[in-house]
């Protein structure tokens, strides 16, 4: 099975393992290869950067992408796409389903979690830290964060919602 990626910096890969981490933990996996986290092999360190959502942020970053090819503006749904167009003047605005199997240098991911609050607390209910703490290569099966709980606690974990 292929761990390695090639095509990721080391921060991008960084900030998508806990990630992968919720996904599996709540969701599980259909196949055996994607029970692994992934390792930035590439080289390059990359940069992930948290951007306030201010209008003169927004204005800097148009100005920075909109002429350029380097740059590719994510959204969660088709539905986000009118409103992101309002601050973001670059033909590169794709969902999350039509950007599958593109790649782009730079990907900006526009309000993910702020214009899907509910949907992203309901994903990390009964995420527990220890669950994204442990540093593996292999991700546990789905019913692992139930079973963890229940054997430390003697309980089902209390649900909660803890998306920042």
């Amino acid at each position: 099975m292929l761990t390695a990626n090639f095509r990721n910096g080391l921060e991008a890969t960084r900030a998508a393992n806990p990630l992968l981490k919720i996904k599996h933990g709540r969701f599980g996996s259909i196949d055996r290869e994607s029970n692994f986290l992934v390792q930035a092999v590439g080289g390059e360190a990359g940069q992930v950067a948290l951007m306030p959502d201010k209008d003169a942020s927004k204005r800097e970053l148009d100005q920075k992408i909109r002429q350029s090819t380097q740059f590719a503006v994510l959204v969660m749904r088709d539905e986000d796409k009118a409103e992101t167009r309002k601050h973001f003047a670059t033909p590169l605005l794709f969902s999350i389903h039509e950007v599958k199997g593109l790649e782009y240098e730079n990907v900006v991911l526009y309000r993910f979690i702020s214009d899907h609050r509910a949907e992203f607390s309901e994903i990390v209910d009964r995420v527990e830290p220890a669950d994204l703490a442990a540093d593996t290569s292999s991700i546990q099966n789905s019913r692992s964060v139930g079973a963890r709980a229940t054997r430390r606690h003697g309980r089902q974990p209390v649900p909660r919602a803890t998306c920042r």
